[in-house]
């Protein structure tokens, strides 16, 4: 059995966490992964994702103020050694993408994302061919903008309804998508 340790991704995925929204953003800007770990003395205290970012933005707060001020969801951390097979479960026992890894001194090793185990993991058991039908809601609402609409406008509405992307639409044709 491997483990995470093995899948971890260990680049720029964390900061200290006097860090600014801004310098948070870069990071999550450069890891192209939506999410920044804030550190102190080394150690994970808090994980900051693309909606948090879209939340602040939304209340036009100063980026230059501590990123740990947005900080809204508790780190979820596992030990490094820990079997990749055990990631699965706490990935869904607390409904998150991205699992913060430790060593045996609560120090900040790595990041393992959801898809780094769907790629890991070869059992048929975790991969499911799904049709786009049978994941959609029929009941919900597609939000757009339009192409003359500002970006504040975007955040605005992903904000209000909880989605995590608008669709970018010119006269009658969709043109885009705006995402955390």
């Amino acid at each position: 059995m491997n483990s995470l340790k093995k899948i971890a991704n260990h680049g720029e995925f964390n900061i200290d966490f006097e860090a600014s929204i801004k310098e948070a953003m870069g990071v999550m800007h450069r890891n192209k992964n939506g999410s920044v770990v804030l550190t102190k003395h080394d150690k994970p205290i808090a994980i900051i994702t693309e909606s948090d970012v879209v939340n602040a933005l939304k209340v036009d707060m100063d980026l230059t103020k501590s990123a740990i001020e947005i900080a809204t969801r508790k780190v979820i951390t596992t030990n490094e050694n820990r079997p990749v097979e055990y990631a699965f479960d706490l990935l869904i026992q607390h409904n998150i993408r991205r699992l913060v890894l430790i060593d045996n001194e609560g120090i900040y090793k790595g990041i393992v994302l959801q898809k780094d185990l769907f790629e890991y993991l070869e059992e048929d058991v975790y991969k499911i061919d799904l049709k786009v039908s049978d994941i959609l809601k029929t009941n919900r609402e597609v939000f757009t903008v339009t192409i003359e609409n500002s970006i504040k406008d975007a955040v605005s509405i992903m904000q209000k309804y909880h989605i995590g992307s608008v669709v970018v639409k010119d006269k009658n044709n969709c043109v885009g998508i705006i995402t955390e």
